[in-house]
């Protein structure tokens, strides 16, 4: 007859096994981030016009896509979606390959857009959480408050304008309070203490410039709501970046 006290210590452990099934990432976020890490680096290279580095980046994403694609195609058994989609994100890769070795990087960045998004979906629509979708959702929002500064100045802002930004801060606020408060696994993007702490700091840069907009965007002046409001991105872009090991 088991004592108590072993019965406890086999208690526990089977406890601590279930929170560790429950907790740790499924193998096929594993394969996303390790897709991602290939990924992120074309995207971002491609779109500072780096032609001959985006061309060796988009090599190694082919390599890892070909790994990535072989565990993928049997994740969901029988969900023809799923193997639409992979396809679709293959084809994808395959083109941004092609424009990449042409020296098209506009199209590189364009057509990866595509395939993030792609991804994002297929996430979504099976309750795949996913650390970096944050990420995403957040710039969707932003790009939707800024979109029609495009080609502006300060001074051509309105008073609509910026009641209309003044409403969008309660959706950044929101979209990047999730972004925060998701459990980022440094093991999973290969990130150690450095980087956590580079991306943290980037992280609370964003955060203070949605707390300045927020401040005055209601009744500050068209200079105040423009600059702060393009401060916005390039924070932005500091700590997505920070995933692209580039």
């Amino acid at each position: 007859m088991r004592s108590f006290g072993t019965a406890v210590v086999i208690a526990g452990l089977l406890i601590t096994g279930l929170a560790a099934l429950v907790f740790a990432d499924p193998p096929i976020v594993n394969d996303m981030a390790s897709l991602d890490l290939s990924l992120i680096p074309v995207a971002a290279l491609s779109n500072q016009g780096k032609v001959e580095a985006t061309k060796t980046a988009a090599a190694r994403l082919q390599s890892q896509w070909t790994i990535f694609f072989a565990s993928a195609k049997d994740a969901f058994p029988g969900d023809k979606e799923w193997a639409r989609g992979l396809e679709t994100v293959k084809e994808g890769i395959t083109e941004a390959v092609q424009a990449a070795q042409e020296g098209n990087v506009t199209k590189v960045h364009e057509v990866l857009e595509d395939v993030r998004n792609t991804m994002e979906a297929l996430r979504e629509r099976r309750n795949i959480v996913y650390y970096l979708d944050g990420f995403s959702k957040f710039r969707r929002v932003l790009e939707k408050t800024t979109v029609f500064l495009n080609g502006k100045k300060a001074s051509d802002l309105t008073d609509t304008d910026i009641r209309f930004i003044s409403s969008m801060v309660p959706a950044l606020k929101s979209s990047w309070a999730s972004v925060q408060a998701a459990n980022l696994n440094a093991d999973l993007f290969h990130l150690d203490a450095a980087n956590i702490a580079e991306i943290r700091s980037a992280m609370d840069a964003v955060q203070k410039n949605i707390a300045r907009l927020e401040s005055v965007a209601p009744g500050g002046t068209p200079e105040q709501v423009f600059d702060t409001l393009n401060l916005l991105k390039p924070s932005l872009k500091k700590a997505f970046l920070m995933f692209a090991k580039i």
